[in-house]
């Protein structure tokens, strides 16, 4: 069992998006440091690198576990499945050698029957 020196909110915790990792002042001088990857992973245990102090970070799980299922859910298509989707949207105009998307040519000729 773990002995720590304080329970921070992670909101209290500076975030530097470059290493995407927390950190906190520890009263030695040095910065508690946690990862959100470790976070993600359910890790609520910061460290000083320079004393033995720790110190839990308080923060919702779920909001560290939705970005890895917003990146889970994102899916494309394979290249050639997508290339093939996108020139059937597309329609080239031989006389003025214009390409203009179908959706909006039909959308604009549904305006003008009106």
């Amino acid at each position: 069992m773990s002995v720590f020196h304080d329970e921070v909110e992670i909101e209290d915790f500076d975030y530097d998006e470059e290493t995407e990792t927390y950190s906190y002042p520890c009263p030695c001088g040095d910065i508690f440091q946690i990862t959100k990857e470790e976070l993600a992973d359910g890790e609520d245990v910061a460290r000083c690198p320079s004393c033995s102090l720790l110190i839990r970070v308080i923060y919702d799980i779920e909001d560290f576990e939705e970005e890895d299922d917003e990146d889970e859910e994102l899916t494309l298509p394979p290249p050639k499945e997508a290339t093939e989707i996108a020139l059937e949207k597309l329609s080239i105009n031989d006389s003025t050698d214009k390409i203009t998307a179908t959706a909006s040519t039909s959308t604009t000729q549904n305006k003008n029957k009106s």
